[in-house]
């Protein structure tokens, strides 16, 4: 069974890495969000992202061209 999920969500928690892992651009911005239907997913940070990211914030979630998830606050 397939759900279409909403793509906006609340901000976790977050981490930024500097050492990011091989393929990775330093500093990374990673953040676990729940998506509005209750559902929890690890998403990059874009580079504007870092601004302002902060535990309850409201943000926006999409998918790149490799199909991995980015958020945006709103």
């Amino acid at each position: 069974m397939c759900m279409e999920l909403s793509p906006r969500g609340t901000i976790e928690s977050y981490t930024v890495l500097h050492m990011p892992p091989e393929g990775f651009d330093s500093p990374l911005l990673l953040a676990l969000v729940r998506l509005e239907e209750g559902a929890t997913i690890l998403c990059l940070g874009d580079s504007d992202s870092s601004k302002g990211v902060e535990i309850g914030r409201r943000v926006s979630v999409n998918t790149d061209e490799s199909e991995r998830f980015h958020f945006k606050t709103l």
